[in-house]
């Protein structure tokens, strides 16, 4: 009895070393792959570049443009506003006007509008560096502008400006990063165009 049972039991034997080496290889085989891979999810993502209004707008290549001009200089003008997720606008006199939706801010914010003095007819608008979540209407009277002199074939863009050592006040040309889509109102009398983040915007007539 007892050597026919030994006889049964040593297969068995056999076959548990075979399973612990087996488990022993995989574990080793786990172990090293886990070496390679990152410690956690959040290492990875970290590493992922994030992107602003600003560091979008910086590839993109520079555009030399001719400005819409105004017919006599312009001083410096600003007005201010603060509008809340209701939306509402700001404007100077006699002037540009900006509109901000409803949707666009999620609290009140202190909007600005400053003409910058010269012949070239741009605008820095506060607070700067700010994006929304709707794009905000500018509109602009063709009134004081040489609009009327263009070839009727020349396009009017409203174009963003990094800051104004872009803008040229004695040659009335300028350097842009990205142009915003526009319209003029079939009598001519306003031009229209959206933007979704500040600061510096211009009417440019060519590229």
């Amino acid at each position: 009895m007892f050597g026919s049972k030994r006889t049964t039991d040593a297969p068995r034997r056999g076959h548990v070393v075979a399973f612990v080496s087996l488990a022993a290889t995989a574990l080793m085989i786990l172990a090293t792959a886990c070496g390679d891979a990152p410690t956690s999810p959040e290492a990875s993502m970290s590493a992922a570049p994030t992107s602003s209004s600003h560091s979008l707008t910086s590839t993109i290549s520079s555009t030399a443009v001719t400005g819409l001009l105004w017919t006599k200089s312009v001083s410096q003008a600003t007005s201010s506003a603060v509008i809340g997720p209701s939306g509402g606008s700001v404007s100077i006199p006699n002037g540009v006007k900006l509109i901000v939706p409803k949707g666009a801010v999620t609290s009140n914010v202190t909007f600005s509008v400053t003409r910058v003095p010269g012949i070239i007819v741009a605008y820095d608008f506060q607070p700067h560096g700010m994006t929304f979540a709707q794009p905000l209407t500018i509109q602009q009277p063709t009134l004081g502008t040489n609009l009327f002199k263009l070839d009727p074939a020349t396009s009017v863009q409203g174009a963003y400006f990094l800051g104004t050592s872009a803008l040229n006040q004695i040659t009335g040309t300028a350097t842009v990063a990205e142009f915003e889509p526009t319209f003029i109102s079939a009598d001519k009398a306003w031009i229209t165009f959206t933007v979704k983040h500040f600061s510096g915007y211009m009417l440019a007539t060519g590229r």
